[in-house]
């Protein structure tokens, strides 16, 4: 069993349980699986990337969002990027991707966050730190923890969500209208993790999040966004090089000609003008604040 087909297995498990429980609650809910759909991003080429969540309910109270993890982990901080496989490799740490999923739902949907509860559920690992998450409104779960504590989660009453059937609606129409294939979300995640990677190689961390935009100070209408090209070696026992840089979204727009030149992610130029990028959180696109 590939690692694929082993993600796919334990999504099942969790959504049998998840549907078992909601069965025996006394109100109406939907259900809905492998949601993937575009957010604005610096990362896109095209200027967006792409959110998957593996499982989202929705109650007439309250929306969850599911990020489910069927690998076993040797070592995990949640205050950690990353986290390690027992084999040693680094993997994201679910609990930030899914605070990222929980963020560009509510973005996208313009919606409150203290709507959204987000669950990570860790299947092989048999128990997890016994810790409050570093998120309000997140819980880090076992799989006994999904069959003895996620039908409480589930049968949580607030107020209730305004118009939940309409929301539900909206995202539903979200996801045909866009309709994201699985090869293209895993094309454009790769592409990210390897942006991400030449950042952290060249300056030392890694200064863009993946919801941040960043806003072109030369013609004060455009955004940068990540380009790519590949340059072949002179050399011809080595592969081509690929160049990430950022470029306006105007270039080439004969109207407002932007003069911006290209900044370059490499560790054989200046990467002064990278550092002293002001990116544009989600946060403060939405008036989040806090």
């Amino acid at each position: 069993m590939d690692a694929k087909e082993k993600g796919a297995m334990g999504e099942t498990v969790v959504y049998r349980e998840i549907v078992s429980m909601l069965g025996e609650l006394d109100f109406k809910y939907k259900v809905i699986q492998n949601a993937r759909f575009p957010f604005e991003s610096v990362y896109g080429e095209r200027g967006y990337i792409t959110a998957e969540i593996d499982i989202v309910v929705f109650t007439p109270y309250l929306i969850f969002l599911f990020e489910v993890k069927n690998e076993k982990y040797k070592k995990f901080d949640y205050k950690e990027p990353l986290w390690n496989l027992m084999d040693d490799e680094p993997v994201s740490n679910p609990i930030e991707q899914n605070h990222t999923h929980k963020e560009v739902f509510c973005s996208e949907l313009k919606i409150p966050r203290e709507q959204v509860i987000t669950v990570e559920v860790l299947l092989e690992n048999g128990c997890v730190p016994n810790m409050p998450s570093v998120y309000p409104n997140d819980y880090v779960f076992s799989l006994d923890d999904i069959k003895n504590k996620l039908v409480y989660l589930l049968a949580t009453t607030s107020d209730g969500i305004q118009k939940m059937e309409v929301i539900y609606k909206q995202f539903i129409d979200m996801l045909k209208k866009h309709n994201i294939s699985e090869e293209e979300h895993i094309n454009l995640l790769k592409r990210t993790e390897k942006i991400e990677t030449r950042i952290r190689n060249v300056i030392g961390y890694i200064n863009l999040h993946r919801t941040d935009v960043v806003h072109c100070t030369c013609c004060n209408v455009g955004k940068l966004y990540f380009k790519d090209k590949n340059y072949r070696s002179t050399n011809e026992s080595e592969r081509a090089s690929k160049h990430f840089f950022l470029g306006c979204s105007n270039y080439g727009n004969k109207k407002i000609k932007c003069e911006a030149g290209l900044i370059y992610v490499d560790k054989n130029k200046d990467s002064s003008l990278f550092k002293e990028i002001k990116p544009d959180s989600i946060a403060h696109r939405n008036n989040w604040g806090g």
